[in-house]
């Protein structure tokens, strides 16, 4: 059950490497049982932000505290309090998966008494029992992130920081270790991840923040975030998909709206509006052609992709404050 207690509390952190500012006075919390995507380019700081939460990066300003110890004055209880899952393995290729658990186990000081049950319960929970006594080489790289995700909870950590969690994966994998996550967050723990996946983010996480040249430029719910958007989202699925209708409607109206089509499973034609008035002179139109004939027409607000492109598309620049659209 989520609790209004902060897994996750940051003051205007700040790292400078030199004369490179690389976070640059980050203010977020992120509640136990909680989902936090953490979003932005390359360089945008989401790694020395990770670094500084897991005490591995000394912050040059601000403060940070991970369930409550300052990462800077306690970091040995911060580091304990926190489970780490990167994009490079961490687990011996060579070595059963069991056996890799049981020595993290050991690593992180599990009493001995202990030890066999929480392997057995992580094993259980990331539904891998069936692969304890696989060498970790050869399960699939599905497999192996969850087991990595087993390895980063071994210890009960409160928070839960994933790098990239479904880099590289299939679909049938990533829904699989979204639902690993979903089960953690109402389990109590923080999970804070990073990605390069806007669906990820929008469908698992109950916030995102979006980072930006070290700055946090936006934050609030996937909802909220679209729904500040200037631009709506009206989706079209043509039957016929493919028919001279549809391509005199294109051609009418690509000069006018940003388009974009989508054909896996079925044709959908999405189209980015950029004010009421297109948006009526777009549906008077569908009215009007008797020979575009539509399944199913969605209109709604614009999509997480397009929130992160205003954000930090060309030419932006972190703005003062946070657009906080949390409600």
């Amino acid at each position: 059950m989520k609790t209004s207690a902060p897994a996750v509390e940051t003051q205007a952190i700040t790292k400078n490497f030199g004369s490179t500012v690389a976070v640059d006075g980050v203010s977020l919390t992120v509640s136990a049982g909680e989902v936090y995507a953490l979003l932005g380019p390359n360089g945008a700081g989401k790694t020395t932000l990770v670094g500084m939460l897991t005490t591995l990066v000394r912050p040059t300003a601000g403060t940070a505290r991970v369930a409550g110890f300052d990462v800077v004055r306690e970091p040995h209880h911060a580091r304990r309090s926190v489970g780490v899952v990167l994009q490079e393995s961490a687990l011996d290729r060579y070595l059963p998966l069991e056996e890799n658990l049981y020595y993290l186990a050991r690593v992180y000081h599990l009493p001995r008494a202990d030890r066999l049950q929480r392997v057995d319960a992580v094993l259980a929970f990331m539904r891998l029992e069936s692969f304890r006594r696989t060498p970790v080489g050869k399960l699939s790289g599905g497999t192996i992130r969850r087991a990595e995700i087993a390895a980063g909870i071994l210890h009960e950590p409160m928070v839960l920081l994933l790098d990239e969690p479904t880099v590289g994966l299939d679909i049938e994998a990533r829904q699989n270790i979204w639902l690993h996550v979903r089960e953690l967050g109402a389990r109590g723990t923080a999970v804070i991840l990073t990605t390069h996946y806007l669906e990820e983010a929008d469908r698992l996480a109950d916030r995102v923040g979006i980072l930006n040249h070290g700055r946090l430029v936006a934050e609030g719910t996937p909802l909220g975030l679209k729904a500040s958007l200037t631009r709506r989202r009206l989706s079209l699925y043509p039957d016929p998909p493919h028919s001279p209708a549809v391509q005199s409607f294109l051609s009418h109206w690509v000069p006018r709206a940003a388009v974009t089509v989508e054909q896996d499973p079925v044709v959908v034609i999405h189209m980015e509006l950029t004010d009421e008035k297109v948006e009526r002179a777009v549906l008077a139109d569908l009215a009007a052609r008797t020979d575009l004939v539509l399944r199913r027409l969605e209109v709604g607000p614009g999509t997480l992709d397009r929130v992160f492109l205003e954000a930090v598309g060309t030419g932006f620049r972190p703005r003062e404050g946070v657009t906080d659209v949390s409600r």
